[in-house]
């Protein structure tokens, strides 16, 4: 009689929808923890120069003084 009240009146239907709802909510902040441990690791990675002046030549193709430069000139064939 228990379980038939409790399955009419909706209770066990919003009960198991919670559980569900927690175990998304659950993994959703696991992935998030995840993300936020790599982007700090990426933020302490920021803070070297050494890294910076990485970045900086590969996104830039930019150059320091003294470095060797070859520059290729587009033919066009006959």
């Amino acid at each position: 009689m228990i379980v038939l009240n409790l399955v009419m009146d909706g209770s066990l239907f919003r009960l198991w929808s919670l559980h569900r709802d927690h175990e998304n909510f659950q993994t959703n902040i696991a992935a998030l923890e995840q993300q936020n441990s790599k982007l700090n690791i990426q933020l302490a990675k920021a803070h070297d120069p050494a890294f910076l002046e990485r970045e900086a030549r590969d996104r830039f193709d930019l150059v320091s003084e003294g470095d060797l430069v070859f520059v290729f000139s587009e033919e066009e064939g006959p």
